[in-house]
């Protein structure tokens, strides 16, 4: 793949451009590793204590009593952030699959799909979820389906 960088001052944030005829699996890769502008950690709360969580280590983020959570494979921790702000700092990993649920899409172990057009999706330690019909899909392009 060819690669040219141009110098611009002007570029606040700096942006990338590709020129293909096709969107190919490397093109996807590329896209991806551009977009991946991680977050180094992100603050959980449990039992009086602030945890620093990876985003790589937790399962899924979701809402619960108008509290926001995020489960690793040990244990769910309170999070002070809406789940539109998570989705915008969280790498390319997570996928949002309702309004309510966001997960890490390396943690998905299959899927499965339901009698009213809804995909169970199955999740590490034996977690149950469901799209919404509205996010459908959005997961479908994600997992190339």
């Amino acid at each position: 793949m060819k690669v040219t960088i141009e110098l611009d001052d002007t570029a606040q944030p700096p942006f990338a451009v590709i020129h293909t005829p096709t969107i190919t699996t490397a093109i996807n890769q590329t896209i991806t590793k551009i977009q991946q502008d991680e977050v180094a950690y992100i603050i959980g709360y449990a039992a009086e204590k602030m945890v620093p969580l990876q985003p790589q280590h937790i399962i899924r983020f979701y809402s619960e009593t108008k509290a926001i959570y995020a489960q690793t494979e040990t244990s769910c921790y309170l999070i002070k952030e809406r789940l539109y702000q998570l989705e915008k700092q969280l790498p390319t990993d997570f996928l949002r699959i309702s309004h309510s649920e966001i997960i890490n899409i390396k943690t998905i172990v299959n899927l499965e799909l339901t009698f009213n057009g809804l995909i169970q999706i199955n999740l590490a330690t034996n977690i149950k979820t469901y799209t919404s019909r509205r996010y459908v899909k959005q997961l479908k392009e994600r997992l190339g389906l």
